[in-house]
């Protein structure tokens, strides 16, 4: 009988710099997924999440990083509420749903 096959977390650090790293490489994501060893897909969800943080806008160049790096806070404070958003209607939908043929 074959072995299921396991899947492979990545902690946020990790995708950070594989985003940076094809951001500043400039290679396309085929080459950095290869390079890196991970699926395409993958790269491409995180470059999504991710790239934000990498580059900052035009209208804020002259003010530095300072604003960046709060852009880039609220921004992570945004996916974790999200996050915590679909974990609470994950909750209600098994808790009500079998109740209430939700």
């Amino acid at each position: 009988m074959p072995e299921p096959i396991s899947r492979r977390h990545y902690d946020d650090d990790f995708k950070r710099a594989a985003v940076k790293t094809l951001l500043e490489s400039g290679k396309p994501v085929t080459a950095v997924a290869a390079d890196i060893g991970i699926e395409q897909s993958n790269l491409h969800k995180w470059k999504k999440k991710f790239a934000h943080e990498f580059t900052c806008p035009p209208d804020d160049a002259e003010h530095g990083g300072s604003q960046h790096a709060e852009i880039t806070s609220l921004r992570r404070d945004v996916d974790s509420i999200k996050q915590t958003v679909d974990d609470l209607r994950n909750i209600v939908k098994k808790t009500l749903g079998a109740r209430y043929s939700l």
